[in-house]
């Protein structure tokens, strides 16, 4: 069993993009823009509300590979939609950044979840 100790012990992350070339001269337009939009995704809401900062997982485990199958990975699902909606805000946030300037989106059929 995966205990609470074991998980905040993990090093994990959250992927927003499909990982993608890109030329020495798109590195800061991109970042910049990355910034800018992530920011605006996360803001806190104007009513004084909190902004979502907290992942809940225990969907279950997945598998999953990467486009040309070459690796594969051990990932965690999201617990719930909370958690799900705000990944999914990145997501939409990063394609907004990458679109123009040509990169892939992630995938039409994304399955928001914690890499491990």
């Amino acid at each position: 069993a995966l205990d609470d100790a074991t998980l905040l012990s993990a090093e994990f992350h959250v992927s927003l993009s499909r990982a993608v070339l890109i030329s020495y001269g798109q590195i800061e337009p991109l970042v910049s823009e990355l910034r800018e939009r992530l920011r605006a995704a996360f803001r806190p809401p104007k009513n004084g509300g909190g902004a979502e900062r907290s992942l809940s997982f225990g969907g279950g485990w997945t598998v999953f590979a990467n486009d040309d199958r070459s690796k594969s990975f051990v990932s965690l699902s999201l617990g719930d939609a909370a958690s799900h909606r705000q990944v999914l805000r990145g997501i939409r946030a990063t394609n907004e950044a990458f679109f123009p300037l040509g990169l892939p989106l992630y995938y039409r059929d994304s399955q928001p979840h914690v890499s491990l």
